[in-house]
């Protein structure tokens, strides 16, 4: 694969991931965010897309304006998230603490399958960053101060969410206390489109098909020996791209 991409123009980053991260899903995540470094003064916008990401056209349109200095789409559903009509909970709380994520930071964000209204809780597979602002490092280095504090070793006894999106809930906080949200730009919902989740979003926030989207996510291997039957329709010319 790395002599693929590398034949495509792209240069393949190696990153070291302790043995104690594999305690915790998706925190692979965090160890790559060195790659916001090795663009630094090389490129003024990074696009951060995780692995199961189905680029389907020109992703031209998620570029931020002058005024903006992150990109972001809201999580899928509330899961780990905090439901903004409800006191923050312990595990919140603590995210916060250990952040110093400020209260007036915190505005309403609507979740992309459920339209659930919770505190900022944006989905950590897609974002659109200014190297400059360091916000994947500010997000890294937050994420190793605060991952084995007791207080989090405490909670993640009480559910087991906790240490599965501590990673994506250090990554809110740490937005939230590094740029204003008036810097933040929440970005068309069809990008960063779960796949897998297609027949739970509510029918008028339904994708029509496949074609529809900026860029998808499929979670599982992309089901290219039976797209006719797919989740989401595909039409051509798409069909017969992914088909071949």
């Amino acid at each position: 694969m790395p002599a693929r991409l590398e034949a495509l123009g792209a240069a393949v980053l190696p990153f070291h991931l302790d043995t104690e991260a594999l305690d915790f899903p998706f925190a692979a995540k965090v160890f790559a965010a060195v790659v916001e470094g090795h663009v630094l003064g090389k490129a003024s916008v990074l696009f951060w897309m995780d692995p199961d990401t189905l680029v389907l056209r020109d992703p031209e349109g998620l570029l931020p304006g002058p005024k903006i200095d992150l990109g972001y789409r809201p999580a899928h559903i509330t899961n780990a998230g905090s439901r903004f009509d409800e006191p923050a909970d312990a595990f919140w709380s603590a995210i916060y603490r250990a952040c110093g994520t400020p209260e007036q930071a915190l505005f309403p964000m609507e979740t992309c399958v459920e339209r659930a209204k919770i505190r900022p809780y944006v989905n950590a597979g897609c974002l659109v960053v200014r190297p400059a602002k360091g916000l994947l490092r500010a997000w890294s280095r937050r994420f190793f101060e605060l991952h084995q504090m007791p207080t989090f070793q405490a909670l993640y006894e009480k559910d087991e969410r906790y240490p599965i999106f501590v990673q994506q809930a250090a990554l809110a906080g740490t937005l939230l206390a590094t740029i204003d949200p008036s810097r933040m730009h929440e970005l068309p919902e069809f990008a960063n489109c779960p796949r897998h989740l297609h027949a739970e979003y509510e029918r008028a926030h339904r994708p029509r098909c496949l074609n529809d989207l900026i860029t998808c996510r499929y979670e599982e291997p992309f089901p290219v020996n039976r797209w006719e039957s797919d989740l989401l329709p595909v039409e051509e010319p798409l069909r017969g791209w992914i088909r071949e």
